[in-house]
């Protein structure tokens, strides 16, 4: 018999209660409408697993039994109880995981920041190449992404770019690519065949919780303020404008410029 013991009976109810819930005409106005809805399908995902469990249970001892015999009855029931051992060791490792506390950044949507290091041309295309490749990524694993800001190069790469990824558990799925990613390799902007060697330096963040924050900045002409509104978006900009190519970064609630003369945060306050 299994290790795992669930109270499926407060699993059922809890489930119950969401579903009344969510069924609601309001129920869309709710702040935590996102995270209800994901507490529903783990619950389902959760009771459907340990019923099957318990059903594969059930089926190992009774072909157990059957076993015993001399019949072609018996035969059958001693090839079947290999699957069965299978299916309750693959279940098991599967509730397991589920029923181990995990980080809860996990189910938050992910900011995902790609930068060229070291390689120059080269760096900025290997950028692009994973770039592509966690796009890709997403879309075989039913994510969705979206493009925050992007700086590209005359050789088609990037110097850097910024996008979000949306869906279930992205930050899970992808915070272990964090880090410096390095490729060797005869670049197609070599001449003479020689291999370099190219960095890109990888974020993935958790998306902060939305909030009101106002923020000041200062030049040489005085004091400059913004104000960032729910969504982290620039909102209302006074004496003074951001050039092209400055990013905005909705996931961490950060305004980088690139704009002269733009010096030093202030302060920082919620906004009244």
């Amino acid at each position: 018999m299994s290790n795992i013991t669930i109270d499926q009976s407060a699993l059922e109810s809890e489930k119950q209660s969401l579903t009344d819930f969510l069924a609601r005409p309001d129920a869309f106005a709710d702040p935590d409408f996102a995270t209800k809805t994901r507490r529903l399908n783990e619950l389902d995902t959760l009771i459907s697993k340990y019923s099957a469990l318990q059903t594969a249970e059930k089926q190992l001892v009774e072909a157990q039994e059957l076993s015993s015999s001399d019949d072609e009855l018996a035969e059958l029931a001693r090839e079947e109880i290999p699957t069965l051992e299978r299916q309750i060791s693959s279940l098991e490792t599967e509730l397991g995981d589920m029923l181990t506390p995990h980080d809860p950044n996990d189910d938050k949507n992910t900011i995902v920041e790609i930068r060229a290091g070291a390689g120059g041309d080269e760096a900025s295309l290997f950028a692009a190449e994973l770039y592509r490749m966690y796009l890709r990524y997403a879309e075989n694993h039913s994510l969705k992404t979206e493009l925050l800001g992007e700086n590209m190069n005359d050789a088609g790469g990037y110097k850097e770019v910024i996008f979000k990824v949306k869906g279930d558990q992205p930050y899970a799925k992808l915070k272990f690519e964090s880090g410096v990613h390095r490729v060797q390799r005869v670049p197609t902007t070599e001449s003479q065949g020689r291999i370099h060697t190219s960095t890109v330096t990888v974020a993935v963040l958790p998306e902060a919780e939305e909030t009101d924050l106002y923020w000041a900045y200062h030049n040489l002409s005085g004091a400059l303020t913004l104000t960032l509104g729910e969504t982290g978006r620039l909102d209302r900009l006074s004496n003074g404008l951001a050039r092209s190519g400055d990013l905005q970064r909705a996931g961490d609630y950060m305004v980088r410029f690139a704009a002269a003369g733009f010096r030093a945060v202030v302060g920082m306050s919620p906004k009244t």
